[in-house]
């Protein structure tokens, strides 16, 4: 049989059609299984693409650069096990290995892109810096370092932090369900005083500008706006309005966190304060 790669890549790679038949591609086959050796030795699917790009390999014909989708791809398909009508091209505790690593990687992934919105907020709670996050290879766990002071963590999880911080905010649920806000209101600023007062001035002038007093008004209820967004009381409610649709029981979701958080503050020993939007500390 000649062999040759798949053109339009119908069958798995490493697998070809001759005489109505499947069969294994021999030099692909063997692709494969070097595929499936890299993979277990630790290299991730991204270098393993790389590697059969500059090595010149084809996933199909005029196809010689490989994205790590077509190695996932190979990874995942238990044909090559030999479920019929494929021929085996892997033995299966070789697949069932390259599985097992597949799911712990996968469950990886997750952890880290919920941390990946949560670690933005991560600040040092002697000095208020942002923290970075660091793989202690020693310890073999994640630790927090403070650029500015030195202050290090024990190592912490990622799912012990978001456990932390989701108990935390639990607690101020809580406590916001049975507590009652005062009426929404702030004090006038000095600016939205001054344009108000420069308002009845135009306003009352023997020939009144009709221009200036639309303009005035229209930087009145700007600085009005801003007054009652910055406001306390109404980030407040705000924060107990997010809190209260949340479900503590469920997955802390990013918009949720978003929207009551302004600070996570981080102690040596994993101890947590969440610092609110309102600028209130839990």
């Amino acid at each position: 049989m000649k062999q040759q790669t798949e053109k339009n890549r119908k069958q798995p790679f490493g697998y070809g059609v001759q005489e109505g038949l499947i069969c294994c591609l021999p030099a692909e086959a063997e692709t494969v299984q070097e595929i499936y050796r890299l993979y277990i030795k630790g290299i991730s699917i991204v270098q393993i693409a790389k590697a059969m790009t500059v090595r010149g390999v084809l996933y199909r014909q005029d196809v010689p650069d490989w994205n790590k989708n077509m190695v996932a791809r190979i990874l995942d398909d238990s044909r090559y096990t030999g479920q019929p009508p494929y021929p085996a091209i892997l033995e299966q505790n070789l697949f069932d290995q390259v599985y097992g690593l597949r799911q712990k990687n996968r469950s990886l992934q997750l952890t880290n892109q919920n941390i990946r919105w949560i670690r933005a907020k991560v600040s040092c709670a002697q000095c208020g810096t942002r923290l970075i996050r660091k793989t202690d290879k020693r310890h073999r766990g994640t630790i927090w370092c403070c650029p500015q002071c030195a202050m290090t963590t024990r190592p912490v999880p990622d799912d012990e932090l978001v456990q932390l911080i989701t108990s935390k905010l639990a607690a101020a649920a809580d406590a916001l369900e049975h507590s009652r806000l005062p009426e929404p209101g702030s004090p006038i600023t000095l600016q939205e005083l001054c344009l108000r007062r420069e308002f009845d001035r135009a306003l009352y002038a023997p020939q009144p500008d009709v221009e200036q007093l639309l303009a005035l008004s229209q930087k009145i209820t700007a600085e009005a706006y801003q007054r009652s967004q910055c406001s306390s009381i109404w980030l407040t409610a705000q924060i107990r309005n997010r809190l209260l649709a949340w479900q503590p029981d469920m997955p802390l979701k990013q918009e949720v966190f978003e929207a009551v958080v302004s600070k996570i503050l981080l102690t040596a020993e994993a101890g947590i304060q969440i610092q609110l939007t309102n600028q209130q500390i839990l």
